[in-house]
């Protein structure tokens, strides 16, 4: 009966220290997920800094004007584009073959 007790006491004291192990490791692998997810959100933070970057020089008024320049694109006044419905006109219709000069005498 006395041999009992101690292989009982035994077992407790193993199960305790194996569940002590295994918290603790868990705890370990835990702390190292934590400084991965760490760094990934440093790194997606320091990307999306450099995008807005990039965004805004690519936005930026002069390099739009120097690009439109680089194509040669025809800039539309603001007033043009509301007369047009924002669309340009087909080439062959009516409004491209009336010219700028029959809206502005009011023909239309």
């Amino acid at each position: 009966m006395l041999a009992a007790r101690y292989l009982a006491l035994v077992l407790v004291l193993v199960a305790m220290g194996l569940t002590t192990v295994w918290w603790k490791s868990r705890t370990l692998a835990m702390g190292y997920e934590a400084a991965r997810l760490e760094r990934q959100v440093a790194k997606a933070v320091e990307e999306q800094r450099v995008e807005e970057l990039r965004l805004a020089r690519l936005t930026a008024p002069e390099r739009v004007a120097e690009k439109v320049k680089e194509m040669d694109l025809k800039l539309e006044s603001r007033a043009e584009k509301i007369i047009s419905g924002g669309r340009r006109p087909v080439a062959g219709s009516m409004l491209a073959s009336a010219g700028k000069g029959a809206l502005k005498s009011g023909a239309r």
